[in-house]
């Protein structure tokens, strides 16, 4: 598996893994408290939307990155 695969591979498990604590936060907050709360908030939306902005455009991020190591 190449290197652009793995990092693909992984990008999208830390979006799933993400987007089920986000599912969990709208589900069971009212049960586990403020801390969790807060901890989705500040934490994990902010992590979902940066990682899946990178899976959109992991390839221009790539090619951006090509261009300027020349």
């Amino acid at each position: 598996m190449g290197r652009s695969r793995q990092v693909r591979s992984g990008q999208r498990v830390a979006h799933l893994v993400a987007a089920v604590l986000l599912v969990g936060y709208v589900y069971v907050a009212p049960l586990l408290g403020g801390g969790f709360e807060a901890a989705v908030r500040w934490v994990v939306v902010p992590a979902v939307v940066l990682s899946g902005m990178a899976l959109w455009k992991w390839h221009r991020v790539r090619a951006r990155l090509r261009d300027t190591r020349r």
